[in-house]
C-alpha cells in the first residue's frame, strides 16, 4: 500500500505550508476542497517565488457560475 497525495484546502495559510513542504521534500501538493474536489496543484517552487515577493503570473479567482478560473495578472510581465 502507498500513501495517496498530499493535499490542502485552499485556505491554507502559504509560510508554514511551505516550510512543511521543504521539510518533507514534498514538490508538489494537490489543493482540493473539504469535499475532495481538486482545484488545483501547488508547486513547492512556485509558492516560495510567491513568498519572496515576486508576483505569480496567473491568479485563482472566483467566476459567476463556475468554481473558478486562472486569469493573468496584468502587470506580472
Amino acid at each position: 500500500m502507498e500513501s495517496g497525495p498530499t493535499t490542502v484546502r485552499p485556505d491554507t495559510l502559504l509560510q508554514p505550508l511551505v516550510e512543511r513542504m521543504t521539510q518533507r521534500s514534498t514538490k508538489l501538493v494537490v489543493v482540493t476542497t473539504a469535499q475532495g474536489q481538486l482545484i488545483g496543484v501547488l508547486l513547492h517552487e512556485e509558492a516560495e517565488r510567491v513568498l519572496s515577493g515576486e508576483r505569480p503570473e496567473q491568479i485563482w479567482q472566483d467566476c459567476e457560475g463556475c468554481p473558478g478560473q486562472w486569469r493573468v495578472v496584468a502587470s506580472a510581465r
